[in-house]
């Protein structure tokens, strides 16, 4: 499905950009539905980002999958990374 296909996109890229990055070792995901919205949230054990978050490639390339699919895609890089997707429940995950 969209859906399955774009978290499985957000682990790979986020699992990529902890070790390229931030040097980490260990991502958390964490998938849950509320009212009719699946919402994926994945941090990281890396290094905290020094500044804001700029989207490369493959975070655009995410971000493009997400709203496709009528998503949102939030980044945040303080205290900790965090990338957000919210997705609206067209079918089970």
């Amino acid at each position: 499905s969209g859906l399955e296909r774009i978290v499985i996109a957000a682990i790979r890229e986020c699992a990529t950009n902890c070790v390229r990055h931030a040097h980490g070792t260990y991502i958390a995901v964490d998938i849950q539905e509320r009212h009719s919205i699946y919402s994926v949230t994945i941090t990281n054990d890396g290094e905290k980002p020094k500044g804001e978050i700029i989207e490369g490639g493959g975070l655009s390339g995410l971000r493009l999958l997400v709203e496709r699919e009528n998503g949102t895609m939030l980044i945040h890089s303080a205290p900790q990374f965090e990338l957000i997707i919210e997705l609206p429940q067209g079918e089970t995950l």
